[in-house]
């Protein structure tokens, strides 16, 4: 789980946030990770500590909408769905999958 600046729009690119942790060069953790914007002048929080209950709740939603998908089912559709047009200068061994997106 990362860090983003904001959320990202494809007309308003967003960056890893400075704090955030970053999946690396291991293909395994990067094929997993996902990055959410978190914006605490908003919240007053920030880093993965925050984007971590923000991903939850995507997939609380999508639990939600998909009562009979399963926990993996949830998760590799947050996978799947992420986003890598809204990055700066994409590169997994950066943003992982990309920016979550329902």
């Amino acid at each position: 789980m990362g860090a983003l600046d904001h959320n990202g729009t494809p007309g308003n690119k967003t960056r890893l946030a400075r704090y955030s942790n970053y999946p690396g060069s291991n293909p395994e953790v990067r094929n997993q990770f996902l990055t959410v914007g978190v914006e605490s002048d908003k919240t007053g929080l920030t880093g993965t500590s925050f984007a971590a209950p923000v991903v939850a709740g995507y997939a609380a939603i999508l639990g939600s909408k998909f009562t009979s998908a399963t926990p993996t089912q949830i998760t590799n559709q947050l996978l799947d769905t992420a986003r890598t047009d809204t990055l700066v200068n994409y590169d997994p061994a950066t943003y992982g999958r990309g920016e979550a997106s329902l």
